[in-house]
């Protein structure tokens, strides 16, 4: 009697789940009830987005000194405030300073309040360049919707035409957030040259979607979304996935930089650029360790722990290396040596 029972109410279950289901294909497939939603989504922000520039301008007029001693409560209750005007990318922003404020978190060469006010800096530019959004080029208002917290949806992504090449995977970060995982995958096209940032997320022990494993290449087509390079990707067909032996890197630190440089230009928020360096060695100076090429040189993750792999491959010898740039330091993710590609583990 119990299994009949059982079996009953998870019936009823999955019938009630399909109705939900159903009855949300159909708004969404309704133009006349998705513009609404759109436009008090917009509201929303809008009321959301005034609230926190009168409380940026609060918080310098205090100056930053006060700031620092705000607990990480603080900001996370203005995060809040931001979540429930369905702003999600400021949410993450303000929790990203809370962390700053709470914890000291440095980087190199600057002091907590230079980068606290970095922080501030590009948030407010956030703010005004949406006020201006519909000034701005197409892939600069596709940017800025993004890092505000609006989406583009996967599957209208996926009907666009892409790129079809041979995708090398040059490497994989992984980062932990409670029971959720992200992953990021950097894609380069071997004949387009085109960069491409697979992001994927997943609860508790659920696989990842593409299961993408560093130093191999596949043919396929990939698609982008709307924005400034380097571009979020989705896979829209992939066949062939062989092992790579190495990577082609061609850029020295200088013409890295420059590119980086140009990327920034177009995009004042970027996080991270990917850079492939040829010919570099990583080298110690005091307390910083640094990766050289004849000339110029740049600063390592302090912190990473990959640079104890990355001096063991290199043994006092150049490589070639792929890593991420955050606008002050490198994160190393890959190395070439003598026609081996090799992941730089934690």
């Amino acid at each position: 009697d119990w299994v009949s029972e059982w079996l009953e109410e998870r019936a009823k279950r999955a019938e009630t789940k399909a109705k939900k289901a159903e009855t949300k294909t159909k708004q969404e497939a309704d133009p006349a009830a998705a513009a609404k939603r759109a436009q008090q989504r917009e509201a929303n922000i809008q009321s959301g987005l005034q609230e926190l520039e009168l409380w940026l301008h609060d918080l310098l007029r205090q100056g930053l000194a006060n700031i620092q001693g705000r607990p990480y409560s603080f900001w996370d209750e203005m995060a809040s405030r931001m979540v429930d005007a369905q702003a999600s990318g400021l949410a993450s922003r303000l929790r990203t300073l809370g962390s700053l404020a709470a914890y000291g978190q440095r980087s190199v060469g600057q002091q907590k309040t230079d980068v606290m006010l970095e922080h501030l800096g590009q948030l407010h530019l956030l703010l005004e360049g949406y006020k201006r959004l519909s000034t701005l080029r197409p892939d600069l208002q596709a940017d800025v919707k993004s890092l505000i917290g609006w989406t583009q949806d996967h599957k209208e992504v996926l009907k666009q035409d892409g790129i079809t090449d041979r995708w090398q995977v040059l490497g994989q970060m992984t980062s932990y957030e409670s029971k959720l995982r992200t992953q990021r995958s950097w894609l380069r096209g071997e004949q387009s040259g085109e960069w491409g940032l697979v992001l994927e997320f997943s609860f508790g022990a659920k696989p990842f979607e593409y299961n993408l494993v560093p130093n191999t290449m596949f043919e396929g087509e990939v698609v982008f979304f709307a924005g400034n390079a380097p571009r979020r990707a989705l896979i829209k067909e992939r066949q062939v996935v062989v092992a790579l032996s190495e990577f082609n890197a061609q850029d020295d630190i200088l013409s890295a930089t420059e590119g980086y440089a140009n990327a920034l230009a177009c995009q004042p928020w970027l996080e991270r650029y990917p850079m492939l360096l040829t010919k570099v060695q990583p080298v110690p100076d005091t307390e910083q360790w640094y990766v050289t090429d004849r000339t110029y040189r740049l600063p390592l993750v302090s912190r990473s722990k990959r640079i104890w792999s990355l001096l063991a491959l290199s043994g006092g010898h150049p490589l070639d290396l792929f890593g991420e740039w955050n606008g002050r330091s490198l994160e190393p993710l890959a190395a070439s040596v003598n026609g081996e590609m090799l992941r730089l583990d934690v």
